[in-house]
C-alpha cells in the first residue's frame, strides 16, 4: 500500500492511495493537506471559552495530581476535568473522526475556539 503525506512533514499523517474518501469531506482533506490542520471549528461561545481557559490556567499550576511528572505538563487532560471535557468534546471527536478515520492513519488536527 502506498500513501500520500498530509499535514506537516514528520507528522506521520497520510492518506492511503486506495482510500475511499467521501465527496463531502474532500475539500476539508485538501485544506488539511495544504495547511496541516483543520478549522477553525467553533466549540464555545467567547465567555465560556474564557472561563474554561481561566480554570485550566489555575489548575495547570498545581501539578500534585498530574499523572506523569514532566516539565512540559503533558497529559494534563487526565487530571484537569476542564481539559478532559475539552479533548472529548463531541465536536472535536466528530471532526477528528470525519477527517481522520478511514482516510488517514491517525488524526492530526489542531482546533480553535475562535469563530
Amino acid at each position: 500500500m502506498t500513501e500520500t503525506q498530509i499535514g506537516p512533514v514528520g507528522s506521520g499523517a497520510a492518506i492511503a492511495d486506495d482510500a475511499i474518501v467521501p465527496e463531502d469531506i474532500k475539500d476539508g482533506i485538501t485544506r488539511f493537506m495544504r495547511d496541516g490542520f483543520t478549522g477553525p471549528v467553533k466549540l464555545y461561545e467567547p465567555d465560556e471559552a474564557a472561563e474554561i481557559l481561566r480554570e485550566v490556567r489555575v489548575k495547570n499550576q498545581d501539578t500534585s495530581r498530574s499523572v506523569f511528572k514532566n516539565s512540559m505538563n503533558y497529559d494534563r487532560h487526565l487530571d484537569i476535568p476542564e481539559l478532559s471535557r475539552h479533548v472529548t468534546h463531541p465536536t472535536i471527536l466528530s471532526t477528528t473522526r470525519r477527517y481522520g478515520h478511514g482516510a488517514t492513519r491517525r488524526p492530526c488536527s489542531v482546533f480553535s475556539t475562535r469563530s
